[in-house]
C-alpha cells in the first residue's frame, strides 16, 4: 500500500470540495483503516502473548537439571581435554 504525505491544509481544501456522501465515504474509509491498524496491532500482541511459555513442558526437566544430567553423563572431563 502506498502512503502519501500531504500537508493537512491541502487535504482540508480537497475534502471541502467533496459532496456530503463522498465525505461520509471518506470518513468511513479513514475510520476503517484506523480500526484495521489497531486490530493488527492487537493480533500481533496476542500472538506474542500466546507464544510466551510455549516451550515450557512439565514432561522435560528445567535447564539446571538438564545441565546436571549432561555434566554427569560426560565420559571425559574438561581437565583431560586441556592436555
Amino acid at each position: 500500500m502506498r502512503t502519501y504525505s500531504l500537508p493537512l491544509n491541502e487535504c482540508w481544501k480537497a475534502a471541502s470540495r467533496l459532496s456530503d456522501a463522498e465525505k461520509l465515504q471518506l470518513i468511513a474509509r479513514l475510520t476503517h483503516s484506523m480500526v484495521q491498524k489497531e486490530e493488527r496491532r492487537k493480533q500481533s500482541a496476542d500472538l506474542l502473548d500466546s507464544l510466551y511459555g510455549a516451550w515450557h513442558d512439565d514432561e522435560y526437566p528445567d535447564s539446571d537439571v538438564m545441565n546436571k544430567i549432561l555434566r554427569e553423563g560426560r565420559c571425559v572431563s574438561r581437565d583431560f581435554l586441556r592436555i
